[in-house]
Protein backbone atom coordinates (compact mmCIF):
# COMPACT_ATOMS: atom_id res chain seq x y z
CA UNK A 1 0.00 0.00 0.00
CA UNK A 2 0.95 3.49 -0.86
CA UNK A 3 -0.06 6.81 0.20
CA UNK A 4 -0.21 10.33 -0.07
CA UNK A 5 -1.74 12.84 1.76
CA UNK A 6 -1.92 16.66 1.77
CA UNK A 7 -3.01 19.35 3.70
CA UNK A 8 -6.80 20.34 3.81
CA UNK A 9 -7.35 23.57 1.50
CA UNK A 10 -9.17 26.15 2.83
CA UNK A 11 -10.32 26.89 -0.57
CA UNK A 12 -13.86 26.32 -1.66
CA UNK A 13 -13.47 27.34 -5.69
CA UNK A 14 -14.61 25.19 -8.46
CA UNK A 15 -14.15 24.20 -12.00
CA UNK A 16 -17.18 26.35 -13.52
CA UNK A 17 -19.83 24.33 -13.85
CA UNK A 18 -19.49 23.44 -10.45
CA UNK A 19 -22.18 24.74 -8.72
CA UNK A 20 -25.15 24.45 -6.77
CA UNK A 21 -27.87 24.88 -9.25
CA UNK A 22 -25.81 22.47 -11.69
CA UNK A 23 -25.78 19.52 -9.27
CA UNK A 24 -29.47 20.64 -8.46
CA UNK A 25 -30.41 20.60 -12.32
CA UNK A 26 -29.13 17.31 -12.37
CA UNK A 27 -31.02 15.71 -9.33
CA UNK A 28 -34.19 17.34 -10.96
CA UNK A 29 -33.49 15.04 -14.07
CA UNK A 30 -32.77 12.27 -11.87
CA UNK A 31 -35.52 12.35 -9.60
CA UNK A 32 -37.86 12.95 -12.54
CA UNK A 33 -37.31 9.00 -14.38
CA UNK A 34 -40.27 6.73 -13.73
CA UNK A 35 -37.63 4.32 -12.97
CA UNK A 36 -35.79 6.27 -10.47
CA UNK A 37 -35.34 5.04 -6.60
CA UNK A 38 -33.18 5.50 -4.38
CA UNK A 39 -30.22 3.43 -3.55
CA UNK A 40 -30.26 1.98 0.48
CA UNK A 41 -28.02 3.17 2.79
CA UNK A 42 -26.51 0.78 5.31
CA UNK A 43 -25.07 1.21 8.76
CA UNK A 44 -22.25 -1.30 9.33
CA UNK A 45 -21.60 -1.11 12.84
CA UNK A 46 -19.40 -4.51 13.66
CA UNK A 47 -17.36 -3.89 10.23
CA UNK A 48 -16.91 -0.33 11.81
CA UNK A 49 -15.84 -1.97 15.44
CA UNK A 50 -13.65 -4.23 14.09
CA UNK A 51 -11.56 -1.08 12.30
CA UNK A 52 -11.39 1.02 14.97
CA UNK A 53 -14.23 3.78 14.18
CA UNK A 54 -17.16 5.06 15.66
CA UNK A 55 -19.25 4.38 12.92
CA UNK A 56 -19.41 3.16 9.01
CA UNK A 57 -22.01 3.85 6.22
CA UNK A 58 -22.59 2.30 3.29
CA UNK A 59 -23.94 3.40 0.18
CA UNK A 60 -24.98 0.35 -2.07
CA UNK A 61 -24.88 1.63 -5.80
CA UNK A 62 -25.37 -1.98 -7.28
CA UNK A 63 -29.22 -1.98 -8.11
CA UNK A 64 -28.56 1.35 -9.32
CA UNK A 65 -31.52 2.08 -12.04
CA UNK A 66 -31.46 -1.64 -13.24
CA UNK A 67 -28.04 -0.83 -14.32
CA UNK A 68 -25.93 -2.48 -11.27
CA UNK A 69 -24.20 0.38 -10.93
CA UNK A 70 -23.44 3.94 -10.11
CA UNK A 71 -22.81 4.78 -13.37
CA UNK A 72 -26.43 4.62 -14.29
CA UNK A 73 -26.75 8.18 -12.66
CA UNK A 74 -24.66 9.63 -15.23
CA UNK A 75 -24.35 8.15 -18.43
CA UNK A 76 -28.08 8.37 -18.87
CA UNK A 77 -28.36 12.38 -17.85
CA UNK A 78 -25.27 13.38 -20.07
CA UNK A 79 -26.78 11.38 -23.49
CA UNK A 80 -30.02 13.17 -22.61
CA UNK A 81 -28.80 16.53 -22.17
CA UNK A 82 -26.19 16.05 -25.31
CA UNK A 83 -28.71 15.32 -27.72
CA UNK A 84 -31.21 17.63 -26.51
CA UNK A 85 -28.41 20.16 -27.19
CA UNK A 86 -27.57 18.74 -30.67
CA UNK A 87 -31.09 18.95 -31.42
CA UNK A 88 -31.56 22.60 -30.13
CA UNK A 89 -28.60 23.16 -32.60
CA UNK A 90 -30.64 22.54 -35.39
CA UNK A 91 -33.71 24.03 -34.66
CA UNK A 92 -35.50 21.82 -31.68
CA UNK A 93 -37.25 24.13 -29.45
CA UNK A 94 -38.90 21.43 -27.22
CA UNK A 95 -37.89 20.71 -23.56
CA UNK A 96 -35.29 17.86 -22.84
CA UNK A 97 -38.61 15.63 -21.54
CA UNK A 98 -40.08 15.70 -25.19
CA UNK A 99 -37.08 13.68 -25.89
CA UNK A 100 -38.74 10.83 -23.85
CA UNK A 101 -42.47 10.81 -26.11
CA UNK A 102 -42.78 8.23 -28.29
CA UNK A 103 -45.05 10.26 -30.66
CA UNK A 104 -42.63 12.67 -31.01
CA UNK A 105 -38.75 10.84 -31.00
CA UNK A 106 -36.87 14.15 -32.03
CA UNK A 107 -33.74 12.09 -31.46
CA UNK A 108 -34.73 8.83 -33.77
CA UNK A 109 -31.61 9.64 -36.18
CA UNK A 110 -28.97 10.27 -33.74
CA UNK A 111 -26.45 7.88 -32.77
CA UNK A 112 -24.45 8.07 -29.37
CA UNK A 113 -21.32 6.46 -29.25
CA UNK A 114 -19.28 5.54 -26.20
CA UNK A 115 -16.22 4.15 -24.92
CA UNK A 116 -16.03 1.99 -21.74
CA UNK A 117 -14.76 -1.08 -19.65
CA UNK A 118 -18.63 -1.88 -19.19
CA UNK A 119 -20.21 0.03 -16.36
CA UNK A 120 -20.36 3.25 -18.36
CA UNK A 121 -21.23 1.67 -21.68
CA UNK A 122 -24.55 0.06 -20.36
CA UNK A 123 -25.60 3.40 -18.92
CA UNK A 124 -24.91 5.22 -21.73
CA UNK A 125 -27.14 2.89 -23.93
CA UNK A 126 -29.58 2.63 -21.54
CA UNK A 127 -29.31 6.04 -22.11
CA UNK A 128 -29.78 6.10 -26.04
CA UNK A 129 -32.65 3.55 -25.55
CA UNK A 130 -34.84 6.09 -23.63
CA UNK A 131 -34.85 8.30 -26.05
CA UNK A 132 -34.87 6.14 -29.03
CA UNK A 133 -31.43 7.29 -30.97
CA UNK A 134 -28.75 4.14 -32.01
CA UNK A 135 -25.84 3.78 -29.97
CA UNK A 136 -22.38 2.43 -30.67
CA UNK A 137 -20.27 1.12 -28.01
CA UNK A 138 -16.34 0.22 -28.32
CA UNK A 139 -14.87 -2.04 -25.45
CA UNK A 140 -11.50 -2.60 -24.52
CA UNK A 141 -10.04 -6.48 -25.94
CA UNK A 142 -9.89 -7.58 -22.03
CA UNK A 143 -13.82 -6.72 -21.33
CA UNK A 144 -15.29 -9.68 -19.61
CA UNK A 145 -18.21 -11.90 -21.63
CA UNK A 146 -20.61 -11.28 -18.77
CA UNK A 147 -20.47 -7.45 -19.14
CA UNK A 148 -20.56 -7.49 -22.69
CA UNK A 149 -23.67 -9.19 -22.86
CA UNK A 150 -25.05 -6.71 -20.40
CA UNK A 151 -23.96 -3.76 -23.16
CA UNK A 152 -26.00 -5.80 -25.73
CA UNK A 153 -28.84 -6.20 -23.62
CA UNK A 154 -29.04 -2.31 -24.06
CA UNK A 155 -29.63 -2.82 -27.61
CA UNK A 156 -25.89 -1.36 -28.23
CA UNK A 157 -23.92 -2.35 -31.77
CA UNK A 158 -20.49 -3.41 -29.99
CA UNK A 159 -16.98 -3.24 -31.64
CA UNK A 160 -14.18 -4.50 -29.65
CA UNK A 161 -10.67 -3.13 -29.45
CA UNK A 162 -7.25 -4.71 -28.96
CA UNK A 163 -6.08 -1.92 -26.86
CA UNK A 164 -6.19 -0.85 -22.94
CA UNK A 165 -8.99 1.76 -21.90
CA UNK A 166 -7.25 4.87 -22.78
CA UNK A 167 -6.47 3.93 -26.01
CA UNK A 168 -9.76 2.62 -26.61
CA UNK A 169 -11.09 6.09 -25.55
CA UNK A 170 -9.10 7.72 -28.32
CA UNK A 171 -9.95 5.33 -31.50
CA UNK A 172 -13.53 5.44 -30.52
CA UNK A 173 -13.85 9.42 -30.37
CA UNK A 174 -12.11 9.29 -33.87
CA UNK A 175 -14.55 7.55 -35.25
CA UNK A 176 -17.25 9.45 -34.09
CA UNK A 177 -16.30 12.75 -34.97
CA UNK A 178 -15.93 10.79 -38.22
CA UNK A 179 -19.65 9.74 -37.99
CA UNK A 180 -21.18 12.83 -36.61
CA UNK A 181 -21.69 10.37 -33.31
CA UNK A 182 -22.71 12.23 -30.35
CA UNK A 183 -19.54 11.26 -28.38
CA UNK A 184 -20.24 10.89 -24.37
CA UNK A 185 -17.28 9.74 -22.37
CA UNK A 186 -16.72 9.92 -18.63
CA UNK A 187 -13.55 11.78 -18.47
CA UNK A 188 -12.23 14.97 -20.80
CA UNK A 189 -8.88 13.38 -21.34
CA UNK A 190 -9.08 14.23 -24.82
CA UNK A 191 -11.15 17.50 -24.47
CA UNK A 192 -14.50 16.51 -24.11
CA UNK A 193 -14.91 19.01 -21.47
CA UNK A 194 -19.11 19.56 -21.71
CA UNK A 195 -19.30 15.52 -21.74
CA UNK A 196 -17.74 14.85 -18.76
CA UNK A 197 -19.04 17.30 -17.03
CA UNK A 198 -22.37 15.93 -17.36
CA UNK A 199 -21.63 12.96 -16.37
CA UNK A 200 -20.11 13.55 -12.76
CA UNK A 201 -23.11 16.27 -12.17
CA UNK A 202 -25.53 12.53 -12.53
CA UNK A 203 -22.81 11.66 -10.00
CA UNK A 204 -24.23 14.01 -7.43
CA UNK A 205 -26.87 12.39 -6.64
CA UNK A 206 -24.95 9.73 -4.52
CA UNK A 207 -24.35 12.46 -1.33
CA UNK A 208 -27.71 13.70 -2.41
CA UNK A 209 -29.66 11.12 -1.38
CA UNK A 210 -27.03 9.97 1.59
CA UNK A 211 -27.66 12.91 3.32
CA UNK A 212 -31.16 12.52 3.57
CA UNK A 213 -31.19 8.62 4.38
CA UNK A 214 -28.63 9.41 7.53
CA UNK A 215 -30.64 12.17 8.71
CA UNK A 216 -33.77 9.83 8.47
CA UNK A 217 -32.34 7.54 10.41
CA UNK A 218 -30.99 9.60 13.03
CA UNK A 219 -27.25 9.29 12.10
CA UNK A 220 -24.85 11.73 12.22
CA UNK A 221 -23.02 12.94 9.02
CA UNK A 222 -19.70 11.36 7.98
CA UNK A 223 -16.19 13.08 8.83
CA UNK A 224 -15.17 11.08 6.06
CA UNK A 225 -15.28 9.94 2.73
CA UNK A 226 -13.68 6.83 0.82
CA UNK A 227 -14.21 7.01 -2.59
CA UNK A 228 -12.79 4.73 -5.74
CA UNK A 229 -10.30 6.51 -8.10
CA UNK A 230 -10.35 5.17 -11.50
CA UNK A 231 -9.49 8.30 -13.80
CA UNK A 232 -11.48 10.34 -10.68
CA UNK A 233 -14.89 11.36 -12.10
CA UNK A 234 -16.94 10.00 -9.48
CA UNK A 235 -14.42 11.38 -6.24
CA UNK A 236 -13.84 14.59 -8.42
CA UNK A 237 -17.95 15.08 -8.42
CA UNK A 238 -18.33 13.72 -4.63
CA UNK A 239 -15.59 16.46 -3.50
CA UNK A 240 -17.36 18.93 -5.58
CA UNK A 241 -20.98 18.23 -4.27
CA UNK A 242 -19.29 18.35 -0.88
CA UNK A 243 -17.98 21.77 -0.98
CA UNK A 244 -21.50 23.18 -2.45
CA UNK A 245 -23.42 21.53 0.63
CA UNK A 246 -20.92 22.05 3.63
CA UNK A 247 -18.15 24.01 2.11
CA UNK A 248 -14.87 24.21 4.51
CA UNK A 249 -16.33 22.03 6.71
CA UNK A 250 -17.05 19.02 4.21
CA UNK A 251 -15.47 15.37 5.44
CA UNK A 252 -12.34 14.44 4.57
CA UNK A 253 -11.71 12.69 1.54
CA UNK A 254 -10.04 9.44 0.66
CA UNK A 255 -9.06 8.21 -2.46
CA UNK A 256 -8.30 4.86 -3.52
CA UNK A 257 -7.18 3.72 -6.36
CA UNK A 258 -5.63 0.11 -7.54
CA UNK A 259 -1.65 -0.29 -6.86
CA UNK A 260 -0.96 -1.37 -10.57
CA UNK A 261 -3.16 1.90 -12.27
CA UNK A 262 -2.15 4.63 -9.22
CA UNK A 263 -2.66 7.76 -12.04
CA UNK A 264 -4.30 9.90 -8.94
CA UNK A 265 -1.78 8.71 -6.39
CA UNK A 266 0.86 9.36 -8.63
CA UNK A 267 -0.47 12.66 -9.70
CA UNK A 268 -0.76 13.75 -5.75
CA UNK A 269 2.94 13.17 -4.96
CA UNK A 270 4.29 14.91 -8.25
CA UNK A 271 1.44 17.85 -7.80
CA UNK A 272 0.41 17.63 -11.30
CA UNK A 273 -1.18 15.21 -13.43
CA UNK A 274 0.34 12.53 -14.40
CA UNK A 275 0.05 9.17 -16.07
CA UNK A 276 0.46 5.85 -13.72
CA UNK A 277 3.57 3.83 -13.77
CA UNK A 278 2.13 0.73 -12.90
CA UNK A 279 1.19 -1.80 -15.60
CA UNK A 280 -2.37 -1.74 -15.57
CA UNK A 281 -2.80 -4.99 -14.97
CA UNK A 282 -6.00 -5.07 -11.97
CA UNK A 283 -8.88 -7.27 -11.50
CA UNK A 284 -10.48 -4.31 -10.29
CA UNK A 285 -12.55 -3.79 -13.75
CA UNK A 286 -12.96 -0.27 -14.57
CA UNK A 287 -9.89 1.29 -12.70
CA UNK A 288 -7.56 0.24 -14.76
CA UNK A 289 -7.07 3.67 -15.64
CA UNK A 290 -3.59 5.40 -16.76
CA UNK A 291 -3.92 8.78 -16.59
CA UNK A 292 -6.37 11.48 -14.63
CA UNK A 293 -9.47 13.15 -15.87
CA UNK A 294 -7.69 16.67 -16.42
CA UNK A 295 -11.33 17.99 -15.10
CA UNK A 296 -11.86 15.62 -12.06
CA UNK A 297 -7.78 16.00 -11.13
CA UNK A 298 -8.46 20.13 -11.17
CA UNK A 299 -11.04 19.22 -8.24
CA UNK A 300 -8.98 16.97 -6.41
CA UNK A 301 -6.41 18.56 -6.84
CA UNK A 302 -7.27 21.07 -4.25
CA UNK A 303 -10.18 19.10 -2.51
CA UNK A 304 -8.95 15.42 -1.60
CA UNK A 305 -6.75 14.92 1.34
CA UNK A 306 -5.34 11.56 0.77
CA UNK A 307 -4.46 9.55 -1.49
CA UNK A 308 -3.62 5.33 -1.72
CA UNK A 309 -3.44 2.29 -3.44
CA UNK A 310 -4.58 -1.51 -2.74
CA UNK A 311 -3.69 -4.44 -3.89
CA UNK A 312 -6.37 -6.99 -6.17
CA UNK A 313 -6.49 -9.65 -3.05
CA UNK A 314 -7.37 -7.17 -0.16
CA UNK A 315 -10.18 -6.25 -2.51
CA UNK A 316 -11.25 -9.57 -3.03
CA UNK A 317 -11.46 -10.36 0.53
CA UNK A 318 -13.44 -7.38 1.32
CA UNK A 319 -16.02 -8.18 -1.18
CA UNK A 320 -15.76 -12.04 0.57
CA UNK A 321 -16.47 -10.09 4.41
CA UNK A 322 -19.28 -8.23 2.85
CA UNK A 323 -21.16 -10.91 1.77
CA UNK A 324 -20.99 -12.80 4.97
CA UNK A 325 -21.06 -10.24 7.10
CA UNK A 326 -24.39 -8.23 8.48
CA UNK A 327 -25.80 -6.89 6.61
CA UNK A 328 -25.19 -9.49 3.80
CA UNK A 329 -23.98 -7.23 0.78
CA UNK A 330 -22.91 -8.36 -2.95
CA UNK A 331 -20.31 -6.38 -4.80
CA UNK A 332 -17.86 -7.15 -6.63
CA UNK A 333 -13.93 -6.46 -6.30
CA UNK A 334 -14.24 -3.16 -7.74
CA UNK A 335 -17.00 -2.29 -6.04
CA UNK A 336 -15.30 -2.82 -2.46
CA UNK A 337 -12.30 -0.89 -3.52
CA UNK A 338 -12.80 2.09 -1.33
CA UNK A 339 -13.58 -0.40 1.81
CA UNK A 340 -11.02 -2.45 1.07
CA UNK A 341 -8.41 1.19 1.14
CA UNK A 342 -9.83 1.94 4.21
CA UNK A 343 -9.39 -1.13 6.18
CA UNK A 344 -5.35 -1.27 4.85
CA UNK A 345 -5.04 2.19 6.31
CA UNK A 346 -6.88 1.99 9.35
CA UNK A 347 -3.91 -1.18 10.04
CA UNK A 348 -1.14 1.50 9.46
CA UNK A 349 -0.56 3.68 12.63
CA UNK A 350 0.97 6.22 10.88
CA UNK A 351 -1.36 6.42 8.27
CA UNK A 352 -4.82 6.47 10.22
CA UNK A 353 -3.15 9.02 12.33
CA UNK A 354 -2.84 11.31 9.33
CA UNK A 355 -5.79 10.74 8.34
CA UNK A 356 -7.68 11.57 12.15
CA UNK A 357 -9.68 7.95 11.41
CA UNK A 358 -9.29 7.46 15.30
CA UNK A 359 -12.33 5.83 17.34
CA UNK A 360 -14.08 9.13 16.64
CA UNK A 361 -14.46 8.80 12.99
CA UNK A 362 -17.25 8.14 10.90
CA UNK A 363 -17.05 6.61 7.20
CA UNK A 364 -19.13 6.89 4.00
CA UNK A 365 -17.93 4.44 1.21
CA UNK A 366 -19.19 3.77 -2.13
CA UNK A 367 -19.95 0.00 -2.77
CA UNK A 368 -20.21 0.96 -6.77
CA UNK A 369 -21.07 -1.96 -8.43
CA UNK A 370 -22.81 -5.13 -8.31
CA UNK A 371 -20.59 -8.99 -9.03
CA UNK A 372 -19.80 -9.28 -12.24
Amino acid sequence: MWIHHQQKTATTELPAGFRARDFGQAADFIRACPAYRPTPLHSAPDLAHALGLDGLLLKDESARFGLRSFKGLGGPYAVVMLAWEALRSNGFDGPPRALFDPAMRPAANLTIACASAGNHAQAVAAGARLIGAACRVFLPAHTEASRVAAIRDKGAHIETIDARYDETVAQARERAKAHDWIFVPDSNLLGDRESARRVMLGYGQILEESEAQWQSQGLAAPSHLVIQGGVGGLPGSLAAWSVCRWGRSRPTLIVVEPAEADCLLTSARAGERRRSAGSLDTVLRGMDCAEPSPLAWEILARQAEHFLSVDDDSCRRMARRLAEGQPSLATSPTGTAGLAGLAKLVDDPAARKAANLDEHARVLAILTEAPA
